[in-house]
Order: C-alpha cells, then sequence, then structure tokens
C-alpha cells in the first residue's frame, strides 16, 4: 500500500511539472522587427535544453523550437518520472518483508 502511494504521488508531481514545464516555453510578446528568431528566444527562455541553432530552418524556427524544446523537457521529465517509479518498485515492492527491525 506504501508503494501504491508513493507511485500515486511521484506521478502526480510528475504531471504538476509537465504542465509547468510546457507552459514556460513562452517566447511570445511584443519584440522589435529587428530581432531574429534566435534572438528572442534567448531574450525570452534563458533556461534552454534546445538551442535555437539546432532546429530546422524549415518553416518558422520560433514554432520549431517551441515545439521541439517542449518535447525535450516532457523527454527530461519522463526519464526522471521513471526512475523514481524504478527506484520505488526496487525497493518498496521487492524488499525483504520479513526482516526483522531492531
Amino acid at each position: 500500500m506504501k508503494a501504491l502511494i508513493l507511485i500515486v504521488a511521484i506521478t502526480v508531481v510528475a504531471l504538476v511539472v509537465a504542465d509547468y514545464a510546457i507552459g514556460a516555453v513562452n517566447p511570445s510578446g511584443i519584440h522589435g522587427t529587428d530581432e531574429t528568431d534566435a534572438q528572442i528566444i534567448r531574450n525570452r527562455c534563458h533556461l534552454r535544453l534546445v538551442q535555437p541553432e539546432w532546429v530546422s530552418r524549415n518553416g518558422s524556427i520560433l514554432t520549431n523550437w517551441v515545439i521541439a524544446e517542449t518535447k525535450a523537457r516532457l523527454v527530461v521529465i519522463a526519464f526522471f518520472w521513471l526512475c523514481a517509479i524504478g527506484f520505488v518498485i526496487r525497493y518498496e515492492m521487492c524488499g525483504d518483508d520479513n526482516v526483522d527491525a531492531n
């Protein structure tokens, strides 16, 4: 039962962080017409997993970067969620229940 509560809690935290991570990728707003998409990204989003130079130049760089950055953040969250769930399964569900507590 303890493991199930931990798994639910970890999943809820991961979903809240994912919601924040999706909303935090927002380079929109008023900007000068002489700024490039890469400059807008650097000025508005200081914490980046994907650099503007790494995205495809087909279409809008800004749109391609937002999609790539959102996917990268969700992959990082999913990785840590899987690690946490694996830790809970390993140490809570597969532990030795017959050990005497001294």
